[in-house]
């Protein structure tokens, strides 16, 4: 088994880091509760501060899945409109150019439907990660934090079933194994 890489935080780095680093936040994702957030930043956006890039990565896979599951947006495009719509009061998006700067990054088409899986969403956060705060700043977070923040990801899903379904302990271990075996086959 791999050893797990300490986590990236910024929250203490150089003032000339963008928001979204200095955040932990490289999606920019706008507060909401989640697991790890610790603070709010003082911007229109109320953008999340994260305890580490890890639990700042995880917010957006959870969030992927929602709009890919819940909100049936399965090409980039559709995810993207969502995610930085050009009605946005606080920002001044473009989501075409957004969604074609992400398939070019990806090499998945913006207005094809793509597979929900890890490999794909680590492609697309890495790529969405480079947009929001630049390529220079984006490669500052290691690939294990992306693989660390869909796995954190993926265990909240897990004991969500297990407890909206009242399986007990033994049925949340037997999804999470199971999620493990469909996870490591699907990539």
């Amino acid at each position: 088994m791999p050893q797990k890489t300490q986590p990236m935080d910024f929250r203490n780095k150089t003032f000339y880091y963008p928001l979204g680093i200095r955040s932990n936040n490289p999606l920019n994702i706008g507060t909401g509760g989640w697991q790890g957030e610790v603070g709010v930043a003082n911007n229109p956006q109320h953008e999340a501060i994260f305890v580490d890039t890890q639990h700042g990565l995880r917010a957006a896979a959870v969030l992927l899945h929602n709009y890919y599951v819940k909100y049936d947006l399965n090409t980039i495009r559709g995810i993207i409109s969502r995610w930085a719509p050009s009605d946005d009061p606080n920002a001044n998006n473009d989501p075409n150019e957004y969604a074609n700067f992400i398939a070019r990054k990806t090499g998945i088409a913006a207005d094809t439907p793509f597979v929900l899986n890890a490999t794909n969403i680590k492609a697309i956060m890495k790529a969405m990660a480079s947009f929001e705060q630049g390529l220079l700043y984006a490669d500052l977070i290691p690939d294990s934090d992306y693989d660390e923040g869909i796995a954190l990801a993926n265990q909240q899903e897990y004991i969500d079933i297990a407890v909206k379904s009242g399986i007990g302990i033994g049925g949340f271990f037997l999804i999470l194994w199971l999620g493990y075996v469909l996870l490591s086959k699907r990539n």
